[in-house]
């Protein structure tokens, strides 16, 4: 049931929001969602019993596609090392990762323990080929020195954020995301804009800002250089 409801979001977006997209099979050919990484998810699920009915939220999923339709390759280094600040089980590596040029790893952080083999097993391949890794660590207190870009798009949960920010080096390509849910216990530092954003995370250059419009909420997001 959980696997029929995440084909039924992904043909939700394609008969709505993103009316190119003609059916539900062209997520299967689609960069956004290959089949490798589908038939990770399934397995996530099937073999390994993982509840992916959070991280396959329409909600999810579009905010995904947003930020890769408006990622910015063309600004970011050739093998560049990437940094997903609480990233779950790596589904944001899984649909960014042909984004990224030459000899590119992929690292991705977060505080809960489980995460660590699913993230390693939903970008099985990127993980074989060493290109991956999930780990768990806290944000606050990382070393991101020699990180050209830092994804978190799960800014809501970071109580300080602008103590976190300050923690990145001076030049490093950022991508954030925030929202303006306030229901969820868990987000204790909503937004109400994309500048709300920008103020607590300054950047010298900024590529890209933007509101998502969602039934229930906004997601908003920024790009661009510390």
């Amino acid at each position: 049931m959980i696997l029929n409801g995440f084909v039924r979001n992904l043909e939700s977006m394609y008969k709505t929001e993103y009316k190119e997209w003609n059916d539900v099979g062209l997520a299967l050919d689609e960069p956004f969602m290959k089949a490798s990484v589908i038939n990770n998810i399934m397995m996530l699920h099937t073999v390994h019993g993982v509840d992916i009915s959070d991280m396959c939220t329409k909600g999810q999923l579009i905010s995904k596609k947003w930020l890769r339709d408006n990622f910015p390759e063309n600004e970011l280094v050739n093998s560049p090392h990437v940094l997903i600040c609480g990233g779950w089980y790596g589904m944001n590596a899984a649909v960014l990762s042909d984004k990224f040029s030459g000899n590119y790893s992929i690292t991705s952080i977060d505080i809960d323990k489980n995460t660590v083999d699913r993230g390693n097993a939903l970008n099985a391949e990127m993980f074989r080929e060493g290109r991956y890794c999930s780990l768990y660590a806290d944000m606050n207190g990382y070393d991101y020195r020699w990180t050209d870009l830092v994804i978190n798009t799960s800014c809501e949960h970071v109580k300080n954020l602008s103590e976190w920010f300050k923690q990145i080096e001076d030049g490093t390509m950022v991508i954030l995301q925030s929202n303006n849910n306030h229901s969820i216990n868990d987000h204790v530092n909503c937004v109400n804009s994309p500048e709300e954003l920008l103020s607590q995370c300054p950047l010298n250059e900024c590529l890209y800002q933007g509101i998502l419009s969602l039934p229930d909420y906004e997601r908003f997001m920024v790009i661009g250089f510390k």
